[in-house]
Parts: structure tokens; C-alpha cells; sequence
């Protein structure tokens, strides 16, 4: 077991990285989750702003 971390130790650790970030990633762009929804709303109210300001 040793022998198989000293050898393959940082690609075992960016495996696990990848796969954690892949995981937080997904989770905060469900459709019902934080970032998702932040971004949503971003862009709601900017093609609101940008409809007001057109029209003006």
C-alpha cells in the first residue's frame, strides 16, 4: 500500500480534487441551488435594466 501511494500518490490526490470540485460544482448549479439561482436573477434583472434603458 505504501509502495502504490509513493508512486501514485499526487495523481490519486488529483483525482480526488477533480472529482470534488465536479462534485460542489454540480451541486451549487442545480437548478434549485445557490449559484444557480444568484445567476438567474442576474440576469433577470440585467435584460430588465437593459429593456428600461432601451426603451428610454
Amino acid at each position: 500500500m505504501k509502495e502504490i501511494f509513493e508512486q501514485y500518490g499526487g495523481a490519486i490526490l488529483t483525482v480526488v480534487a477533480v472529482l470534488a470540485l465536479v462534485t460542489i460544482t454540480t451541486t451549487l448549479l442545480q437548478a434549485d441551488g445557490v449559484v444557480f439561482t444568484a445567476l438567474s436573477d442576474l440576469v433577470k434583472n440585467f435584460s430588465s435594466a437593459a429593456g428600461i434603458v432601451k426603451g428610454a
